[in-house]
């Protein structure tokens, strides 16, 4: 499905479809380590211009509301094994992904508190037009969000009257503390300053129990929205954000993309 331009356009519409047609909640795009475990390298790539696809501005143009859009917060990193130490700026040449960090165990993946763990001996840089940073040591390299590139797409979604925001996951933000030195929760703070600081978005819990949403309220402030589908609002159940949990094992990529929120 991924491997043409024409597949990924037929899986993209039959997937609205199917969604409207039967009134669900929206859509989870779930691909464990692509590129890894038999999955040929350049399905990465693949699944990212198939994510692309899905991107905040894509849906919008299509007529989505965006009151109705949510914009994902990663509180970890991806990293690879570059080819040469040289050769470390956007699109240098990797052999693979990196070695796995000490506590989540998983080569191509590092938690935010690992990475500020990384980041004491290591080149940091920063993308412009994506608004994140990337760093490197030796041939190791890993991209990721940290609280300046969290800061900077809260304000976008802000400004752009977007729906609110989704963070996965909590256990991979500085939970302590004990790494980062900003405090307990650094990212999830900083996120939750911003959007809440003005009273259009409130906090709402996810039944995983590892992801939490920030939903920007109805106008006549009668409630939040919902997680429905794209023409209709129905009743969210919120839950109990339990954040005294410890760093765990990681749980692999995952990205939601949601027709309401």
């Amino acid at each position: 499905m991924l491997h043409t331009f024409d597949n990924r356009e037929k899986f993209i519409n039959s997937a609205i479809s199917l969604l409207r047609t039967h009134n669900f909640d929206g859509l989870d795009l779930f691909f464990l380590y692509p590129g890894l475990r038999n999955s040929p390298t350049h399905d990465r790539w693949k699944f990212l211009f198939l994510i692309e696809a899905y991107a905040m501005n894509y849906w919008r143009n299509l007529g989505a509301p965006s009151e109705k859009l949510m914009m994902g917060f990663p509180t970890y990193g991806r990293t690879f094994c570059l080819l040469k130490p040289s050769d470390n700026g956007l699109q240098a040449i990797a052999t693979g992904p990196a070695s796995p960090g000490k506590y989540t165990k998983q080569a191509g993946i590092l938690a935010y508190y690992e990475i500020c763990s990384f980041l004491e001996k290591a080149r940091k840089d920063w993308i412009g037009y994506q608004h994140v940073p990337y760093a490197y040591k030796g041939k190791e390299w890993v991209g990721y969000d940290d609280i300046r590139s969290f800061q900077e797409k809260a304000k976008f979604v802000k400004a752009e009257h977007f729906g609110g925001a989704m963070v996965w996951t909590l256990d991979m933000d500085d939970v302590k503390g004990a790494f980062c030195g900003s405090g307990p929760f650094p990212l999830l703070y900083k996120l939750n300053y911003l959007l809440l600081q003005d009273g259009i978005y409130s906090k709402q819990a996810l039944p995983s129990g590892s992801e939490v949403a920030w939903v920007r309220k109805m106008e006549s402030g009668s409630g939040n929205f919902s997680w429905g589908e794209l023409n209709s609002l129905p009743s969210f159940k919120t839950y109990k954000i339990d954040i005294t949990s410890s760093q765990t094992k990681s749980r692999g990529s995952h990205i939601k993309i949601t027709g309401a929120n």
